[in-house]
């Protein structure tokens, strides 16, 4: 190899070296924009993180149990409604729902 092939060589790899430093500084700046490190901090102590994982599941708890009271609430007065309706096959058939409902409650 001869002297200019080694310079264009190691200009290659000069750019090549600070394309990636470009992108390892964007991956920094991109981390530290998310709060990786406060994530990294937490999962190291275990009871914080252990904490946060149970208030986590306590909340998803509580609101999945919520939503389906409430969907539950409004189905059960839809169908109560279209019973009172006096459609002729459903309203027969919902109006035996709603009343076992009622009774079982």
């Amino acid at each position: 190899m001869d002297k200019s092939d080694n310079n264009k060589l190691e200009e290659s790899e000069e750019k090549e070296a600070s394309a990636l430093l470009k992108r390892l500084d964007k991956l920094i700046t991109s981390l530290e924009e998310m709060g990786f490190d406060d994530y990294l901090a937490r999962r190291h102590n275990r009871g914080r993180m252990l904490a946060s994982n149970l208030a986590l599941g306590i909340a998803k708890g509580l609101g999945t149990a919520v939503g389906f009271t409430i969907l539950g609430a409004v189905l059960f007065l839809l169908l109560k409604r279209i019973a009172t309706a006096n459609l002729p096959i459903i309203g027969d058939f919902i109006a035996r729902i709603v009343d076992i409902v009622e009774k079982s409650g």
